[in-house]
């Protein structure tokens, strides 16, 4: 297993956790109260244990992985995935103006919230709040739209930030069932994720935004400063080094066209096809050409002995 991988190889590691496995074969943890899984705990501990460090994306996740580990030191290090000075900055909405818009993005299924969504909906409509739903994207269940929400399917993604500008929420609400790892966008504000749609209403309906930063500190320049800093910094390739490496691949020469002509061809070939079936013109050309044919030039380039 993966675990054992350390050790076979002899290498110092670090580990990041992105979800609860080390904790409950439920890795999300979805739809169940946070409990240790004694089992999971022993077979991941001897492993965890040995790590240099142990990283976790929120102070949350750091709670609930330290109950199954109380010995253990996890590092709660948020991980943006895009660069945060280029987050944008908005202005606090007027939620006195209109009703409540409020942005799902997503595909949803019951673990990311659909069936709250759905629940909040309905409360909504039978209490006439003054809140409606915008869903840029889908549910399992396929909700349609009505009058308290709005569903606008599928989306590309080089699209989003100009529809959600195009929807002006005031909140974007993520509904998933199952507790919070990655919250980190300043001015935020986490609830409980096994809140009632009643709930989930109420606080979309609080007319104050003061003191609803739940959001933890980005430490900007840990991936370079401390997390990368124990790796050696590569040997910059000098003029003499380029020669050097030059006289030496062309010494054996005659062995390294060998080895590029029979193995690294075919890959290269491999995946070439791989491309030219994704474009529709070709993939009909290709398809048109025998079975036989395909399936032996296929075995030729995967390197099986037929």
């Amino acid at each position: 297993t993966f675990r054992a991988l350390p050790d076979t190889l002899g290498v110092a590691y670090d580990f990041t956790a992105h979800d609860f496995y080390t904790l409950d074969e439920n890795a999300h943890l979805s739809g169940a109260s946070i409990t240790v899984n004694n089992k999971q705990v022993e077979k991941f501990l001897p492993f965890l244990n040995q790590a240099d460090r142990l990283f976790t994306p929120s102070q949350r996740s750091q709670a609930i992985l330290s109950t199954g580990y109380p010995q253990l030191n996890f590092i709660p290090v948020a991980h943006p995935d895009t660069i945060v000075d280029t987050l944008p900055e908005h202005a606090i909405p007027d939620i006195t103006s209109r009703p409540i818009q409020v942005l799902i993005i997503g595909a949803l299924n019951p673990e990311k919230g659909a069936d709250i969504l759905a629940a909040a909906v309905k409360h909504v409509k039978q209490h006439q709040l003054s809140i409606h739903f915008h869903l840029l994207g889908y549910t399992y269940h396929q909700l349609t739209t009505n009058a308290q929400l709005s569903v606008y399917g599928r989306y590309e993604q080089g699209d989003l930030a100009a529809l959600i500008e195009q929807i002006d929420p005031h909140w974007i609400w993520f509904p998933a069932q199952t507790p919070e790892r990655l919250s980190r966008y300043p001015f935020a504000k986490i609830c409980s994720w096994d809140s009632t749609a009643a709930d989930w209403c109420q606080a979309m309906l609080r007319r104050d935004y003061t003191a609803m930063n739940d959001s933890q500190a980005i430490a900007k320049p840990f991936s370079r400063q401390a997390y990368l800093a124990p790796i050696p910094t590569p040997r910059p390739v000098t003029q003499e080094l380029s020669i050097i490496d030059f006289a030496v691949f062309a010494k054996g020469a005659h062995r390294w066209q060998y080895r590029f002509t029979v193995q690294d061809t075919k890959i290269l070939l491999l995946r070439s096809l791989v491309r030219l079936k994704k474009q529709p013109l070709l993939a009909k050309l290709l398809h048109r050409l025998p079975t036989g044919w395909q399936l032996r030039v296929k075995n030729w380039l995967l390197g099986a002995n037929r």
